[in-house]
């Protein structure tokens, strides 16, 4: 940013978030082979997770937090490629759409069988990784209740309920991330902990039962994610790569042919 602020003969300055100790993230184009760098957003605070759509718009999800005295969160915007056409998407006013939670934000937004944009809902900060993977519907809704043209709706559906999530831990254990796999069965390759215990007195860690959630004993113990192949329909998965103590394994990529986005020109 110091070096395109200094042609444009402007004063430089370094793109540092409200707190003044972080660079914000911003979003950015290149040719492939990293000449041409040209920054498309421009936000005090970070813009994250980019998604190229199947249209050639850029979803992302951007931190609202720049000169704002309330409403504080991440919520998912759109843009085109060239910078043009910036606009809010879902989530300012959805922070609340996970039961007993008033801190979940809208993260790493991605493509899903059914058009739906599936997220992860997590809180600011986090000890245990996990988050809530939900599918919105962000050609519909605005908000989690809120339809485009302003009726009442529902326009969010959690894949996985009851899963644990922010440091309250569950008989169906926690997951991190999830990756569709988009190949029209609707199943997700995902990072998933069992729910895990220690035990106060032992230290000794030991699998969760209703008793001992309710039990004073206990406490949670770290997580350990790995790599499962959740088939929603049926609610049943299958290990992929097993978990390890000590190392967590996150965010797999799938990698395979599909076709290119629209082209969107400048």
């Amino acid at each position: 940013s110091k070096a395109i602020l200094l042609d444009e003969g402007k004063p430089q300055f370094s793109g540092l978030d409200e707190e003044r100790d972080n660079p914000a993230f911003v979003l950015h184009v290149m040719d492939d082979d990293g000449e041409n760098i040209e920054q498309i957003t421009f936000n005090q605070s970070h813009d994250l997770d980019p998604l190229v759509t199947d249209s050639g718009t850029i979803v992302f999800s951007r931190w609202d937090n720049a000169g704002q005295t309330r409403n504080n969160g991440v919520n998912l915007y759109r843009v085109n490629p060239d910078g043009t056409g910036l606009s809010y998407l879902y989530g300012r006013h959805s922070h609340d759409s996970v039961y007993d939670s008033s801190d979940v934000q809208y993260l790493n937004p991605r493509t899903t069988d059914t058009g739906a944009l599936l997220v992860q809902l997590r809180p600011f900060e986090s000890a245990d990784y996990a988050s809530v993977p939900a599918e919105v519907s962000v050609d519909q809704y605005v908000e989690a209740d809120l339809r485009v043209d302003g009726s009442a709706g529902s326009g969010q559906r959690t894949l996985v309920e009851g899963a644990g999530f922010d440091g309250e831990p569950s008989l169906q254990g926690s997951y991190s991330s999830m990756s569709p796999l988009l190949d029209g069965t609707g199943r997700y390759l995902v990072s998933w902990t069992p729910c895990r215990l220690q035990n106060i007195a032992s230290e000794q860690i030991v699998n969760c039962t209703e008793e001992r959630l309710n039990s004073e004993d206990f406490q949670p113990a770290s997580p350990v994610y790995g790599l499962w192949l959740l088939d929603v329909a049926s609610g049943t998965q299958r290990p992929v790569v097993q978990p390890i103590e000590g190392q967590q394994f996150d965010e797999a990529v799938l990698l395979k042919p599909r076709p290119l986005e629209t082209f969107l020109p400048e």
